[in-house]
């Protein structure tokens, strides 16, 4: 009975230690970048979530939440994080701006999540792509994209068309300015 109790008591402190070192390995990167009013921004990755809000007319103001994906499975995860942490995907080409890793199958990125909150000028042109997290826009975009395998997606304010497509779970669209709507659920 005691060695029981002993091990149920080690199995709670193993999990316990492992979701504390889960959040202790989350870190942040933030920027801002100089953009035209209505700016081309692409944002995308491979796990997590995407949360787009209107912001500054010429800025895009970026905070990425980079963590293991898993602990059990992630390996020498704490200092790839600290890679992207330390060189976020983000690419500028005047008007055209993408954020994300360009390929996710990168081993830079395997079992890694980035979460990002991202504010834009209203006009922007928006595509977003998450393989599993769910993406929010609020009071953003002329045109939308927006794609996510296995999470929501909730556009509200959205300024002109948009395309909305989800593997596994429920869309929500409330549009302020007349387009064309296309919504695809899995």
């Amino acid at each position: 009975m005691n060695v029981r109790i002993l091990a149920s008591a080690v199995l709670t402190f193993a999990v316990a230690v492992s979701f504390a070192a889960d959040n202790t390995a989350t870190r942040t990167f933030e920027r801002t970048l100089n953009v035209a009013a209505s700016p081309n921004v692409s944002v995308a990755t491979g796990s997590g979530y995407i949360h787009l809000s209107s912001g500054s007319d010429r800025q895009i103001h970026i905070i990425g939440h980079v963590h293991p994906n898993n602990s059990w499975f992630s390996g020498n995860s704490s200092s790839r994080v600290e890679e992207i942490v330390n060189h976020p995907p983000i690419i500028q080409s005047g008007n055209n701006v993408r954020i994300g890793p360009e390929h996710h199958n990168d081993d830079l990125y395997n079992n890694i999540a980035i979460d990002y909150d991202i504010s834009l000028p209203t006009a922007s042109a928006i595509n977003a792509a998450t393989g599993s997290g769910s993406i929010q826009i609020q009071d953003v975009g002329s045109t939308l994209k927006a794609v996510s395998g296995s999470g929501t997606v909730h556009a509200q304010g959205i300024h002109g068309p948009a395309d909305l497509q989800t593997g596994s779970a429920n869309i929500a669209l409330q549009q302020v300015a007349s387009g064309d709507v296309r919504a695809q659920k899995g």
